[in-house]
């Protein structure tokens, strides 16, 4: 069974230190104009993307700077080549 679990998290999970991909472009440009006072919303995350938003939940508070949640996405990405009328 952990071979299951394990198989489960290491394919399809995507995060970056830089830039927060839950949150497109017009998203964060909303953000900044706001400024909001919520601890989570301090990196603009849009929370139906934030896939560890719940866990993060946890570690909110005034004792921990919100630099140190990273917003992870669960996805697939691909790429092929092909051709079309040869």
């Amino acid at each position: 069974m952990l071979d299951e679990v394990k198989k489960l998290f290491e394919d399809g999970f995507y995060f970056s230190f830089g830039y927060d991909l839950t949150c497109c472009r017009q998203r964060r440009v909303k953000w900044i104009e706001s400024k909001k006072s919520d601890p989570i919303e301090l990196i603009a995350s849009d929370r139906r993307y934030f896939w560890n938003w719940h866990l993060s939940q946890d570690f909110v508070g005034p004792t921990i700077n919100y630099r140190w949640l990273t917003p992870l996405i669960q996805g697939y990405v691909q790429q092929i080549t092909g051709s079309i009328a040869g």
